[in-house]
C-alpha cells in the first residue's frame, strides 16, 4: 500500500484503498470477459462465413447464413459500443480514485483498445456481409 495522501485520515485511506483493489479486480474481470467475448464472436462469425462459402449449401441457405452473420455483427457492434462507454466511465472513476488516494494513475488503455478492435472487426464483418448479400449469394465456380 502506498503512503496515504496527506489530506486523508487512515480510515478514509483504507476505505479508498479497498475500493481501489475492487476496481482493479473489476477491471481484470472485464478485460478477461472482453477478450473472451471477442474470441467467441470471431469463432461464430468465422464459422458462419466459412459455411456460407461451402459447396454443400444451396443458395437459399447460403443467403440466410449471411443474413445471420450480418445480424450477429450488427448486434455485436451495438454491444461493443455499450461496452466502450462502460470502459470510458470506468477509466474516469478509476482515475478519480487514484487522484484521491494520491497514487499515480494506472493505464486503462487495454480494455478500450480491445473493445475498439472488436467494434471495428464487427463493423467490417457486417459491411462485408451486406456487400455479399447485395452482390448475390457467394458461390464457388
Amino acid at each position: 500500500m502506498p503512503t496515504p495522501a496527506p489530506s486523508l485520515s487512515d480510515t478514509d485511506y483504507k476505505r479508498l484503498w479497498e475500493q481501489m483493489v475492487l476496481f482493479v479486480d473489476l477491471y481484470k474481470h472485464h478485460f478477461d470477459l472482453f477478450v473472451k467475448g471477442f474470441v467467441v464472436h470471431l469463432a461464430i462469425i468465422g464459422s458462419g462465413a466459412g459455411l456460407a462459402f461451402s459447396d454443400k449449401l444451396d443458395p437459399f441457405t447460403r443467403r440466410w447464413l449471411l443474413i445471420l452473420v450480418v445480424a450477429l455483427s450488427i448486434v455485436s457492434v451495438v454491444a461493443w459500443i455499450v461496452s466502450l462507454r462502460w470502459a470510458y466511465r470506468f477509466a474516469q472513476q478509476f482515475e478519480d480514485l487514484c487522484d484521491r488516494i494520491g497514487m499515480e494513475r494506472l493505464p486503462t488503455f487495454g480494455v478500450k483498445a480491445i473493445i475498439a478492435l472488436a467494434t471495428t472487426g464487427s463493423l467490417f464483418f457486417a459491411v462485408v456481409g451486406i456487400v455479399l448479400l447485395a452482390l448475390g449469394s457467394p458461390q464457388k465456380h
